[in-house]
């Protein structure tokens, strides 16, 4: 009965098939089109990703596009692009993925890591400022979860410095910020297509700038067959390249292509269903929904909420994220670290003479920070929950999926 929680042996309240939860939501259409490529024998070389490019670049509103093999070499090749030196700042945020910032240590840049916001998760453009210093170089925002960062204010910071600002979006395909594209604002941009991601491509990634320096520069780090299309400058070097090989798959492209048709459907199918169920909580009092200003559209590539442990009468998140997975809820606590307290930036063999980072072993400037560096990031990423982001559920999982959370809100003092 519903006054017993599943935990304590009662009925779960989330009874149907987890069907409306699976991602990627792939089908005929991309199974088509692999096939094509592959009835041509077009496995390594095919128009594909140039149209891939084109199509991707009209979509952001920006002059080039450079399709990669992944998210994680469209964030080197960006950096890269920027002709950072040894010894060059670069802010970021702590609280994210590890291929938003990592790959400018084997360039020589020191991570600087910021705050970030509590409500949004992003970089807190207030402590941007603090972080500056003479070797600052650029500034890379991360649109945590879709929800765009306050682009106007880290701009106006950033063109106050002379600095560059890159916009990691692979968790924002199709994310507006006043009515501007995420991934259209900042000097460089990249995206992922990984299989998670709102857009996928199984692997993939994507730069963008309106720089055709840049553009040049990403070209020439990874795209060797590409090289006697470029300048005078670098065309020189087509017979070497620079060592790297970052072009994109052309199946990979080719699903992409097909997700870039549904992307807004998909999107809007997936906001409507998160904005239902949290609508559904805002009442409960051991969450802080947070409201989306309106002057941004987000999406979601993931959902993480804030857990209240005052409004929840001390039971700790652990306990609570327990007696919703009796419930049946797909839940779990949120999967980043913090990564300024990750061993790299810890530990000073990696910036040592044979260590991994060993071009900057003669720089002053370490990239190596105190665990505690940054308090109010520790304190949000503690209390965060993971919850599904319902991309192709009926209004019937929904409501289960709330009546388990309050459920749980309402028979907390048994936990």
């Amino acid at each position: 009965m519903i006054s017993t929680l599943a935990i304590h042996g009662g009925s779960p309240a989330i009874t149907l098939p987890d069907d409306g939860l699976r991602w990627p939501l792939t089908g005929e259409e991309e199974l088509a089109a692999v096939t094509d490529l592959v009835r041509r024998g077009e496995l390594s070389i095919s128009p594909v990703p140039r149209q891939f490019e084109e199509e991707f670049r009209a979509f952001i509103g920006r002059e080039y596009a450079l399709a990669t093999n992944n998210g994680t070499s469209a964030g080197h090749s960006a950096f890269f692009a920027l002709g950072l030196q040894p010894g060059d700042e670069v802010i970021c945020p702590s609280f994210t993925y590890w291929a938003s910032v990592v790959q400018v240590l084997n360039l020589g840049g020191v991570p600087v890591f910021a705050e970030i916001e509590p409500e949004s998760l992003n970089l807190d453009p207030a402590d941007i400022e603090h972080r500056i210093t003479p070797c600052t170089r650029a500034i890379v925002v991360v649109h945590m979860l879709g929800r765009p960062c306050e682009m106007d204010s880290i701009l106006e910071i950033a063109r106050g410095h002379d600095l560059a600002v890159i916009e990691d979006c692979s968790h924002a395909h199709g994310a507006r910020y006043k009515g501007r594209m995420v991934g259209s604002m900042g000097d460089i941009a990249f995206f992922s297509f990984q299989t998670s991601k709102l857009m996928v491509g199984g692997e993939g990634g994507m730069l963008l700038t309106d720089n055709g320096e840049y553009y040049e520069r990403a070209v020439l780090l990874g795209h060797y067959e590409r090289i006697p299309e470029l300048s005078e400058r670098y065309c020189k070097y087509h017979r070497t390249g620079l060592g790297f090989k970052y072009r994109i798959h052309p199946l990979a492209a080719a699903i992409a292509l097909v997700q870039l048709q549904r992307l807004e459907e998909n999107n809007a199918r997936r906001n409507g269903n998160i904005e239902y169920f949290l609508d559904g909580l805002r009442p409960l009092k051991c969450w802080k929904i947070p409201q989306t200003p309106s002057y941004m559209e987000r999406t979601y590539y993931e959902c993480w909420i804030p857990y209240d442990p005052e409004g929840a009468g001390g039971v700790p998140k652990e306990r609570a994220i327990e007696a919703l997975q009796a419930e049946g809820a797909k839940v779990s606590d949120a999967r980043y670290n913090l990564l300024h307290q990750q061993p790299i930036f810890q530990e000073p063999e990696h910036y040592e003479p044979g260590g991994a980072f060993s071009i900057l072993a003669h720089c002053p400037n370490k990239p190596l920070y105190a665990p505690d560096a940054l308090p109010i990031s520790e304190a949000v990423q503690q209390n965060l929950v993971r919850v599904p982001t319902f991309p192709a559920a009926s209004r019937e999982l929904l409501n289960q999926y709330i009546v388990a959370f309050r459920k749980v809100d309402k028979y907390l003092e048994k936990l």
